[in-house]
Parts: C-alpha cells; structure tokens; sequence
C-alpha cells in the first residue's frame, strides 16, 4: 500500500507532492534494497519519502542524472563530461 501510495504522489511538505518509481529489488542481511527513479531530486527527497513512513535510508547511489550515466564506468574510475553532455542536462 505504501508504494503505491508513493507511486500516485504523497506530499512531504506543505505544497510539495511528490511522486516516484519505486520497486523493491532484494533484501539481505535484513535490510530491503529499492530503485528509486525521480523526474526531480530536491533536497533529500529519496530520505525524506522513507522517513514519511518511519523508515530510515542507509546508503544511497544515484546512476543517472538526466541523461548521464555511470553505464561502462567501472567503480574508482572517471569519465570527462564533454561541453555537450552538459549541455543536455541544462
């Protein structure tokens, strides 16, 4: 119920709705990991939403911001953003 409430849209603050996609993916040693897909990241918002529902966010890893990815960038390593790219996300 809680998802799909999170789906539909919940509000965090006065005026502020909220929706996302949400799915669970696993869960080991106790703890659940879900895929969290927003259309805009405001302060804290993914910690905030589990919060709405007393639950507490240990780690967060975003993969994409627009439309650059952490695709074939292996952990540790870099990759030059060109002018482009940054463009698209402006």
């Amino acid at each position: 119920k809680q998802i799909d409430k999170i789906k539909k849209g919940i509000f965090l603050r006065r005026g502020e709705r909220v929706q996302a996609d949400i799915k669970h993916i696993d869960f080991v040693k106790g703890k659940h990991k879900w895929r969290v897909i927003l259309k805009e990241g405001k302060n804290r918002e993914i910690r905030r939403i589990f919060l709405r529902f007393d639950l507490k966010v240990y780690n967060l890893h975003r993969y994409a911001f627009g439309k650059l990815t952490l695709k074939d960038i292996d952990k540790g390593n870099y990759k030059k953003v060109m002018d482009l790219d940054v463009k698209s996300i402006i």
